[in-house]
Parts: C-alpha cells; structure tokens; sequence
C-alpha cells in the first residue's frame, strides 16, 4: 500500500467511509460501528503523509452526522448534532496528526539506523544490505559491478599528535568529498573506523579506474589544502561476472587495498575478475 498512489489511497478511503456509513444507517441507534470511520482517516494519514487526511477527517464526520440522521436519531436540541460532528472531527484530526508525527519519527529513526552518525554516509549494515541488492540485479541481468575499498594512510598519527577531534575533521574530509565526486546511482559507506566502500553498480574496469583515479585526486587536494597531511589507499575490484556474494567482493576489495598500502600508500590497486 506504501507504493499506491494517492488516488488509490483516496478512493479506497472513501469507500471505507460509505461502507460505515451504510452499517450506521442500517444498525440504527442499537448498535454503533462509527468508531470505524478511524479507518480511513488512519490510513490516509499515514500512506499520504498527511496530505488527504484533514479532507477524510472532514467527510467522515460529515458522514457520520448524516447517518444520524437517517437513523433516525433524536436530539434534546438543534445545535446538538452540529457540536458532535465538530467534537468528531476534532478527534479524527488529533488522530490523524498523531499517526503523522508518529510516521515521521518513525522514518527518522529508520534513517539514523542506516547512517554514521559522524559522517552521514550510510553504515556498514546498509552498505552491506545495498551491495547485497547489487549483487544480484548484476547476476540477474549480467551487468558489471565495481566496488572499491578506501583507507587512510597516516590515520592514527592524527589523532595522536592532533587528538580525535582533528581526526573526526579528516573523517567528514574523505566523507563530504567521495560523496561530491561520485554518481547518484553509486553507494558510499563508512565501514567503520579510517576505511570506506564505493559501490558502483553497472561499472567495468576503465570506468572504474577513471572515477577512482578522479576520487584519489580531489582527496589529495582536499586533504593537503585542510593541512591534514594524509593520504588514501584504494583497492578496486570489477566483476564481469556476477560474484558469487557480497563478502567476496568486500574481501578481494579490502585484500587489493593492502596491496595498494603495500606498494607506497596512495595508490591504487585494481583488479578485474
């Protein structure tokens, strides 16, 4: 229902509304089913972020006030149905914005889930749940996939002699500039600590090469302009043929950035496989 659209939302929600309407008007004053004109007000509220949902408060209210009266429904005074159709709404409407404000925290806190909180990358649970996705579409429609495995170099020494506080500085360094110099179809993720991943989906090796060799170099402008004195090591690893899983790719990729450590740090080590 999430992915419906609103016009899907309302006119299910109206039909919510007269089939309430109807069973009022049929159980008469004995038996009452008006609570569940909640129904559609909640679920207008919460699939359409709000938008629909003082319309669907408003008619169901209505709705409800003309059941009533074909209820037959008898009032000591004239303005009596008019005050309960007004305290109705205002309830459906508290509901409503309490089903919104609860959406909404509930969104926030799915998205703090699968960010880093210091850098605002994703994590390495969602990293690892979107490299999972791309994985199988790149098998399931043999596309290529690159992924590439970033760590600083001279890292600690930071935070040694400048404290953690320079060391976060670094951190949202690489973070802000990887993620300025990449696609919007393309995942970064901080995957705990100096290390970082770029996935990018549908990518062979020259592609691959040429965005990493473009990433390493506005890095080393960033790094050296902000005095930081650290470079990155990245190890990159193209599959042409869908990898067998995500570990896999994760660890070939972290295996060629050890190579690339090894061969005089700020390198690059590229694999196509």
């Amino acid at each position: 229902m999430a992915g419906w659209s609103h016009v899907t939302i309302l006119t299910i929600a109206i039909a919510m509304m007269a089939l309430v309407a109807a069973l009022d008007v049929e159980t008469g004053t004995e038996l009452s089913v008006s609570i569940f004109y909640l129904l559609p007000v909640g679920i207008s509220a919460w699939f359409t972020r709000g938008s629909l949902a003082g319309g669907v408060a408003v008619a169901s209210a209505a709705l409800w006030l003309a059941a009533d009266r074909l209820a037959g429904v008898a009032y000591a005074h004239p303005l009596i149905p008019l005050w309960n159709a007004l305290v109705r709404l205002g309830f459906f409407l508290i509901v409503g914005s309490l089903l919104l404000a609860l959406r909404r925290a509930l969104r926030r806190q799915q998205e703090l889930a699968r960010r880093d909180p210091l850098t605002g990358l994703v994590n390495l649970r969602h990293f690892m749940a979107v490299a999972e996705e791309e994985v199988y579409r790149a098998g399931r429609y043999d596309h290529p996939i690159s992924i590439a495995y970033l760590d600083l170099d001279d890292f600690k020494d930071v935070n040694d002699q400048y404290g953690h506080h320079r060391g976060d500085q670094v951190l949202r360094t690489v973070a802000t500039t990887i993620a300025g110099n990449v696609r919007v179809s393309d995942t970064v993720g901080r995957l705990g600590g100096d290390e970082f991943a770029l996935l990018m989906p549908e990518t062979g090796g020259d592609a691959a090469t040429a965005v990493i060799e473009k990433l390493q170099a506005a890095l080393r402008s960033e790094l050296a302009v902000a005095g930081h004195g650290v470079t990155v090591s990245v190890g990159c690893v193209t599959f042409s043929q869908p990898p067998a899983s995500v570990q896999e790719v994760i660890g070939q990729a972290d295996r060629l950035m050890y190579e690339a450590k090894r061969a005089g740090k700020d390198t690059l080590a590229h694999a196509v496989r």
